[in-house]
């Protein structure tokens, strides 16, 4: 039974005209795409296409192919602003959510002729289990913890393990999510992100002589503001005065509310809400001593890349991939997830230890040239597509 066969048969007739034209027009624009020159074609099949750190790194890696001479083409399996990006890129853009569980799409583009097919995240399983027997299938995965909670929750979860277990190219974004995906995959590697340099420099010294942290990110549970404002009530009195702290992040939520009710009751609590655009983030990071990275889980960090391209000492939990970025007492610390007695005693240290922060913060940019500069991503990408023939950061599973 074909596609089409399949929709009369089972799905209702409105819906039935809307996958059917959903289709035609994919399949207009694999047509159109074919049509013009090319080095080598990617397919980069997209979560979601919302502005956050997974459908970012692919559009990281859709300039890298596009700078080698390679066309990319995107599935986007959920609407957002970032195909505004892809498309002035010149990269054309499919919608797939109005398909049936992906399978037209999935179908479509397979037969399309891709030298390469790059999935986006767990949530893309359904497209490696129809697609594992292919050699130029490659898994992306940015998910770490998440991969554990995804799965205890699917209704197909062993679809999707027999998925992931089948894989042929399954690449991860951090040791700490190979460590997690190791449990249900053995065809592992290692393609850490990368970023280009924004590095602005540190206006003068302020005249109040407080040490600035910094916290980014959405205000809900996992990304640790409750733990971070649980140390900071456990910091005496004389050296919590010398500091302060800005949470920056969307105000929303239950969450919220809580975490502002838990501020009201200490000095030197700052709730911001999310910069605007780029320009205000780097200035946001160029006013701060001092980036803290407390996640309960997170399989890479953006947030910490970025903090070390700045030249910003960096304080991250045991339970966030960018770790690697931490050599620790010399660029910041690692502190065990969750345990806000770990991150006061990092946080005392970073404020008596003042004189040094400025050194610190040097050596994170060394970390930054020497594991996340965008050159070495560029570089990378492009041998997980074969383009390239040393891998540098390869970590196979033994």
């Amino acid at each position: 039974m074909d596609i089409a066969q399949f929709a009369a048969a089972f799905i209702p007739g409105k819906r039935r005209r809307t996958i059917l034209r959903e289709k035609l027009r994919l399949r207009i624009k694999l047509r159109r795409f074919f049509a013009q020159k090319r080095l080598y074609s990617v397919l980069l099949v997209i979560h979601d296409l919302c502005v956050s750190g997974a459908p970012l790194a692919a559009l990281q890696l859709a300039k890298v192919v596009q700078r080698d001479g390679g066309s990319v083409f995107v599935i986007g399996l959920k609407p957002g602003p970032l195909a505004a990006e892809f498309t002035a890129l010149g990269i054309p853009v499919a919608q797939a959510e109005v398909f049936l569980d992906s399978t037209v799409a999935i179908h479509c583009a397979s037969d399309a002729g891709f030298d390469h097919i790059v999935l986006n995240t767990i949530v893309c399983w359904e497209w490696s289990r129809h697609l594992d027997e292919r050699d130029n299938v490659i898994w992306w995965l940015h998910e770490a913890g998440l991969v554990d909670a995804f799965l205890e929750k699917h209704p197909r979860r062993a679809e999707c393990e027999a998925a992931l277990c089948r894989a042929r190219h399954l690449y991860v974004v951090s040791e700490y999510a190979l460590e997690v995906v190791a449990k249900y995959a053995k065809n592992i590697r290692l393609l850490r992100l990368g970023l280009d340099d924004h590095h602005v420099l540190a206006p003068g010294q302020r005249s109040d002589g407080q040490i600035r942290f910094t916290l980014i990110g959405a205000f809900c549970a996992n990304k640790g503001q409750r733990v971070l404002l649980d140390a900071v009530a456990l910091l005496e009195p004389g050296v919590a005065r010398r500091a302060e702290f800005r949470l920056v992040g969307k105000k929303s939520g239950s969450f919220y509310q809580e975490i502002l009710e838990q501020a009201s009751h200490l000095d030197n609590i700052h709730l911001l809400e999310e910069v605007p655009d780029q320009q205000e983030k780097w200035r946001l990071y160029a006013e701060t001593d001092v980036v803290c990275v407390v996640s309960l889980d997170e399989s890479c960090s953006l947030v910490a890349l970025e903090a070390c391209m700045m030249g910003k000492p960096l304080i991250v939990s045991r339970h966030v991939g960018a770790r690697y970025m931490v050599e620790e007492g010399l660029n910041g610390f690692v502190v065990e997830t969750g345990d806000a007695h770990s991150l006061s005693s990092a946080l005392r240290r970073c404020i008596l230890l003042k004189d040094t922060l400025s050194d610190m913060g040097n050596h994170s940019r060394k970390q930054y040239f020497c594991l996340a500069h965008s050159g070495i991503f560029h570089h990378n990408a492009l041998a997980m597509l074969g383009r390239e023939q040393q891998f540098d950061g390869v970590t196979p599973l033994p």
